[in-house]
């Protein structure tokens, strides 16, 4: 009876693909990358209002054509209503944050 080997192609470089998944094993777990990536909005949310970053809300609007055949012009209508930044790292911050924590998600 005749033996059969077979063999497989390990290539060293493996392609995009390889490179995407060398990459993806390299990384934490995701609990850990959800840690990671809590900690870094609360330091974002501290200096932004350490800074005091305020973002006034401006909704579209669609306005009339500009001259141009069938184009749809949209304009960008400030509401005067204004967004201020809070500390997530203060403890009203974080009562603010667990509080509201159900309506975000």
């Amino acid at each position: 009876m005749a033996e059969y080997t077979f063999t497989t192609k390990s290539s060293s470089d493996g392609g995009w693909l390889g490179r995407i998944e060398r990459i993806g094993n390299r990384l934490p777990d995701p609990a850990t990358l959800f840690l990671i990536g809590t900690v870094l909005v609360m330091i974002a949310s501290a200096v932004a209002a350490k800074t005091v970053w305020i973002v006034e809300e401006r909704l579209p609007e669609q306005a009339t054509s500009l001259g141009q055949a069938a184009d749809a012009a949209v304009k960008w209508v400030a509401t005067g209503k204004t967004y201020h930044a809070n500390n997530i790292l203060t403890r009203d911050g974080l009562f603010w944050a667990i509080s509201s924590m159900v309506k975000n998600f």
